[in-house]
């Protein structure tokens, strides 16, 4: 449109110049020494222009001549960052890809012409590292660290990662925690520096490090849960065997409330507090979840306390018995307790019972063990047979059906042909196949 205006006004100019000079051309007289040039106004008009035209020419020629160099500069730096862009794209695909060898060869050409090198030397230092050459990816992230458009911060959190990945924990948690002064709350050195304290088993400062590592938001709720459950149970064990009891009970109300309703970690207490002397302590607890809520799983661990006031704790067990007097967990729990109690025959009931309703290689070693203890040493060795059978994988022996309790031999004691169910630590609402 500009272009089209200017037209118009050019052609408007030269119609009324043309028309001014119809009838009167005019007369230009130009004289210099001897010289003189005479012509008419148009001509002289004319010339001026085109003076003017080749003057504006001869400048911008000037001045393109003039910043050549930087245009220059600026096209090949241009062509250069599209091309570094174009390795790195490149790189990262074969990095993915897993070739190694490629991927290091494209990130360190890209890096060459890269204002921030800071991918490229990172990268490359991975593909070296896959490559088995640790001694050219610490070189790459020395590059890294040394020139001023790097990442140094990164570098060191990479060098940190590859200490860890090769077992040293030591080594990387003196790098990590210069960094965190640094920057406190980085996600990513938190999390590294919380794998450093597992390897060394500093749980101590691992606790410590729990509420940072909740708010960086590094872990989902689930596996930060599992995190939590690794430190306080490594915590009581340590507790438990230094033989300090307070320390244990301060460990244990200092761990979160939704941590403490873990049955695993409650089942794990309930054993530091037996080991301790301080088995009915521990029959409190599991007694008391139970009343709240019943479990399969606590009621195995009610049953593995064997100290304390053993006939109150069978008591106890057998009470509940009257509510579920099909329950295999708790039947399995009555025979230990009543094998502690030294009441054999009603432990051998009880683990027959059990073994009718779901067979497992743990009840039919308790029941073996029973069996020895009352001399029956025939019986307990085929009891000993097939819970090894089961522990295989194999269908349970039949011979052991007749002689543990007291029926012909048909499979359905057992389960299903083919079928093997076991009695463990971990009870599913259903038999586990």
């Amino acid at each position: 449109m500009k272009l089209l205006v200017w037209i118009l006004v050019a052609l408007g100019l030269a119609l009324g110049l043309a028309l001014l000079l119809r009838d009167d051309p005019g007369y230009v007289l130009v004289s210099m020494g001897q010289w003189a040039v005479e012509t008419s106004f148009a001509v002289a008009v004319l010339f001026l222009l085109a003076l003017f035209g080749v003057c504006y020419l001869l400048l911008r020629l000037l001045h393109y001549l003039r910043h050549a160099p930087r245009r220059i500069s600026t096209a090949t730096h241009s062509f250069r960052s599209r091309k570094s862009q174009q390795y790195l794209t490149q790189g990262m695909e074969e990095l993915a890809e897993g070739r190694w060898k490629a991927a290091e060869h494209s990130l360190l050409k890209g890096s060459k012409g890269s204002q921030n090198p800071t991918l490229y030397y990172l990268g490359a230092a991975q593909a070296a590292r896959h490559l088995g050459a640790p001694d050219r990816s610490d070189k790459y992230l020395q590059k890294l660290e040394a020139v001023p458009e790097g990442d140094a911060f990164l570098a060191k959190l990479a060098r940190a990662e590859f200490l860890l990945e090769d077992g040293q924990a030591a080594a990387a948690k003196d790098i990590l925690l210069p960094l965190l002064e640094e920057q406190p709350n980085h996600p990513r050195a938190l999390e590294l520096l919380a794998r450093a304290y597992q390897q060394l088993a500093d749980w101590r400062k691992l606790q410590a490090l729990l509420p940072a590592l909740d708010k960086s938001g590094m872990f989902d709720k689930a596996g930060f849960s599992r995190l939590q459950y690794q430190v306080y149970s490594a915590l009581l064990r340590d507790a438990a065997q230094a033989g300090s009891l307070e320390e244990l009970r301060a460990l244990w109300k200092a761990a979160p409330q939704s941590l403490r309703a873990e049955e695993p970690l409650l089942i794990e207490y309930s054993g530091h507090l037996r080991d301790n002397n301080a088995a009915d302590e521990a029959e409190g607890l599991l007694r008391q979840a139970l009343e709240r809520r019943w479990s399969d799983r606590l009621a195995l661990g009610y049953g593995a306390l064997g100290r304390g006031n053993i006939t109150a704790q069978l008591e106890t067990a057998e009470n509940w018995l009257k509510q579920q007097p099909d329950n295999p967990y708790l039947l399995f729990s009555c025979g230990r307790l009543a094998r502690c109690a030294r009441q054999l025959d009603k432990a051998r009931t009880y683990l027959e019972r059990s073994l009718a309703v779901l067979p497992g290689p743990d009840a039919y070693q308790e029941l073996a063990e029973v069996l020895e203890e009352s001399g029956d040493k025939d019986k307990a060795l085929q009891c000993y047979r097939a819970g090894l059978r089961l522990l295989s994988g194999r269908e349970e022996a039949k011979e052991a059906a007749t002689v543990l309790l007291g029926g012909s031999g048909s499979e359905t004691a057992f389960g299903e042909p083919g079928r093997v169910t076991a009695l463990s630590q971990d009870p599913q609402p259903a038999a586990a196949s």
